[in-house]
């Protein structure tokens, strides 16, 4: 069933869908965490329903941006977005496997990937969410690979995923020469160990690491300011 999520500025609003994988704190803070300037074009990779692309295109002053998935419902909810936010002038879908959209972009054309994977190795879960949280349309390195191609020199490439997945993310970064240049540990609380992680490599950048932490929420169950700014209406990097 079809259901409307408020975006808290613009009048904007998101549609989704019950029988659809729907979109978690993890894609928020990816959107929001991406450095993008006014020139960009942006790729958003396995974009499902679209929310990292409608936050980047609502809150950033990029030059344009463009979402890949493999499920044509994913594509038509996206599309649906696009009109509802009157965003057509410069946010649009590919419906394609993330393994063929290279040749569909085109090789070193892209300023900047983002993307939320598929987090789970395994086809161990089912029901309605399962295909877009499991790698059987689609792995890690597959969406690494996608990113390396299309990236320009010095382009950069975000990524969220589960934080058992880090030494497997980082590694493969690097064996695509994508270089991990920050790298941010999400967490419910300071109580909590980090669950998930943001990275942002460059594409043929130089080595050095460095890393933060991201607190949710505060003890008491309040959004702490650093996650609270992240969630604030339009800014402008650019």
């Amino acid at each position: 069933m079809k259901y409307n999520v408020e975006l808290g500025f613009e009048n904007s609003s998101f549609v989704q869908d019950s029988d659809l994988y729907c979109f978690s704190t993890d894609s928020v803070i990816l959107a929001n965490i991406a450095k993008i300037k006014k020139t960009d074009y942006v790729v958003d990779l396995g974009c499902g329903a679209g929310i990292i692309s409608i936050l980047i295109s609502l809150k950033r002053e990029c030059k344009k941006v463009l979402g890949v998935d493999i499920d044509e419902r994913a594509i038509a909810l996206f599309n649906e977005n696009i009109k509802d936010n009157s965003l057509h002038n410069k946010t649009s879908s590919l419906l394609s496997d993330v393994k063929d959209a290279p040749k569909k972009i085109g090789n070193g054309t892209v300023d900047i990937v983002i993307s939320n994977p598929p987090y789970y190795l395994e086809s161990s879960l089912h029901g309605k969410d399962a295909t877009s949280k499991i790698e059987d349309n689609g792995s890690i390195e597959d969406f690494i690979s996608c990113a390396a191609k299309i990236l320009r020199f010095d382009g950069d490439f975000y990524m969220v995923m589960k934080i058992n997945r880090l030494v497997d993310t980082l590694t493969l970064l690097r064996e695509y020469k994508l270089e991990p240049k920050e790298l941010t540990l999400i967490a419910h609380n300071q109580s909590s160990d980090p669950s998930s992680f943001v990275v942002k490599a460059k594409r043929g950048g130089k080595g050095g690491l460095k890393t933060k932490m991201l607190y949710i929420e505060n003890e008491d169950g309040t959004m702490t300011v650093e996650c609270a700014k992240l969630y604030e209406g339009v800014r402008k990097d650019g």
